[in-house]
């Protein structure tokens, strides 16, 4: 309706089917990486297990690919992506599913900033299924906001420490407001 937004109306509701995406990892679900943009820009991925709260949800193995510039003050394709993850003890199918979201993180945030552009969403989640050898990096959905929790790694007096992202989400989408009006 009227009152949902520019980027909202321009969406059509709609699907795709497909065969049941297999990653070469053999986890019973599809490996699913969501890419948070802000202002057209990826700036983290998530592979989400959830809060706990419900059945099948394992919070432990929340992963986030935290994007690092490569130059200091402006994003590129030469960034790197910094895994953060609370996962104790050794889980080899974790290890290769964490190898595999790294492997396609460039590719997954340049498509997930693709669909932000062209929907001009501030915020947008894109979530991509990867590892299958046949079908590569698939858009999965996108959300127009999202529930999940962020997370970053700190380093200061007190140590390294993974912190809470969300604030500095917030502050950018923020300071970004003023420049689209």
């Amino acid at each position: 309706g009227v009152h949902e937004s520019v980027a909202l109306r321009t969406l059509k509701p709609s699907f795709i089917g497909q065969p049941k995406y297999q990653s070469v990892v053999g986890f019973k679900t599809p490996l699913e990486l969501r890419v948070v943009t802000l202002w057209g820009k990826a700036r983290l991925g998530v592979w989400w297990w959830g809060r706990g709260a419900a059945p099948n949800e394992f919070p432990q193995r929340n992963a986030w690919f935290v994007r690092r510039p490569a130059d200091e003050g402006r994003l590129t394709s030469e960034d790197t992506w910094e895994v953060v993850h609370e996962h104790q003890g050794e889980n080899l199918g974790f290890e290769k599913a964490l190898e595999l979201f790294h492997r396609h993180i460039h590719t997954a945030a340049a498509m997930a900033e693709s669909v932000a552009l062209a929907v001009g969403a501030p915020f947008l989640r894109s979530d991509f299924f990867v590892g299958s050898s046949e079908w590569g990096v698939r858009l999965n959905e996108v959300a127009y906001g999202c529930g999940m929790e962020y997370r970053n790694r700190a380093e200061d007096e007190q140590g390294e420490r993974t912190i809470d992202d969300a604030p500095a989400i917030a502050q950018i989408l923020q300071e970004g407001m003023p420049k689209c009006t």
